[in-house]
């Protein structure tokens, strides 16, 4: 056999990690690999005030020149939201004032533009996820003296004969959340006026009873979806 020549070639172990690394992490649009980066040092709240940056820098994806990280991806400085309050909203996002009383948009080109604004008759102001906004009110399923009922629509009516009526229920009974509100109605009152004597509120492993005199009973247990 003739001889064969071997060319073996050596490879740094530290250039051939960074080189891996480098090509294995695919930095988002308007932005590239840095080996020592700050993420608060290019953000567009950075503009407004000055950031809390540390002195310490990570390896990771860094905005390109002339962009700015709005905190979801790296846009143009001209692109940037607006400061509200001390907090950063990001072009075309809106936000309410606590009390609902106000929206304010921020715009690309004219920045900061608040307006009145008020909730409907049947809505409320809320704070949900961080969020002031109005929501649509809960309905309230009511049964006053007199077996006058009011459902979480608004509808109003009397009921005609005693019993026990099922007011309240969730239609998945396979739901672990499953739930029946119950209420007997009865005369047995001095007055002669039918009204709610007691309410019995089911749940998949617990009843609660409730009496005219606000006393109160939990049995715990399986209950059927009946």
């Amino acid at each position: 056999m003739s001889p064969r020549e071997i060319i073996v070639k050596t490879f740094s172990p530290f250039s051939f990690f960074l080189a891996s690394l480098s090509s294995a992490l695919a930095c988002p649009a308007n932005s590239h690999y840095e080996l020592c980066t700050r993420s608060c040092d290019f953000t567009c709240a950075g503009l407004s005030a000055p950031a809390q940056c540390t002195g310490k820098c990570f390896e990771g994806c860094q905005c390109d020149a002339g962009s700015m990280f709005d905190g979801e991806e790296c846009v143009s400085m001209d692109g940037c939201g607006c400061m509200y309050s001390g907090r950063y909203i990001k072009s075309r996002e809106s936000v309410i004032s606590s009390d609902c009383s106000e929206k304010c948009t921020c715009h690309p080109s004219g920045g900061l533009i608040c307006e009145k604004t008020s909730c409907l008759a049947d809505e409320i102001c809320v704070l949900r996820d961080g969020m002031h906004g109005c929501v649509k009110q809960e309905g309230r399923c009511i049964i006053s003296p007199g077996a006058y009922f009011t459902t979480f629509d608004g509808a109003k009516g009397k009921l005609l004969y005693s019993g026990m009526y099922k007011v309240a229920s969730l239609c998945d009974e396979s739901s672990p959340s499953w739930f029946k509100v119950v209420v007997d109605i009865s005369e047995c009152t001095s007055d002669g006026i039918p009204a709610g004597a007691g309410i019995f509120v089911f749940f998949r492993e617990a009843i609660i009873t409730v009496n005219n005199n606000m006393g109160t009973w939990v049995r715990r247990g399986w209950v059927r979806t009946f």
